[in-house]
C-alpha cells in the first residue's frame, strides 16, 4: 500500500471511528458484494449469505472499534467476516 492510500485509508477508519454515515454508507458500497462472497463461500447457502452479511453490518455499525484496525480494511473485514460465519457453523 502506498502513503496516499494509506494516509485516505487511516482517514476513512477515523470517520467510520466516528460513526459517519457517508464513511459507513461507502464501506457498505466498495466492500458489500466482497463479505457476500465470501460468506457464500464459507456457508454455501445464499439466503444465508446474505441474512450474515446484513448482521455483519449491523455489527459493525453498533461494536466496531475502527480506531484499533490497521489498514487495509479489506483485511479486517474479512478476517471477521470468516470468523461471524465458523461460528454460525458450528452454533
Amino acid at each position: 500500500m502506498n502513503p496516499k492510500d494509506l494516509y485516505e485509508e487511516k482517514a476513512f477508519l477515523q470517520a467510520l471511528g466516528r460513526r459517519d454515515i457517508k464513511a459507513f454508507i461507502r464501506l457498505y458500497k466498495e466492500y458489500g458484494e466482497d463479505v457476500l462472497i465470501l460468506a457464500y463461500s464459507i456457508l454455501q447457502d445464499a439466503q444465508a449469505a446474505a441474512r450474515m452479511v446484513d448482521r455483519f453490518f449491523e455489527k459493525l455499525w453498533e461494536e466496531a472499534d475502527f480506531a484499533s484496525v490497521n489498514p487495509p480494511i479489506y483485511k479486517y473485514l474479512a478476517e471477521e467476516m470468516r470468523t461471524m460465519c465458523e461460528n454460525n457453523l458450528f452454533t
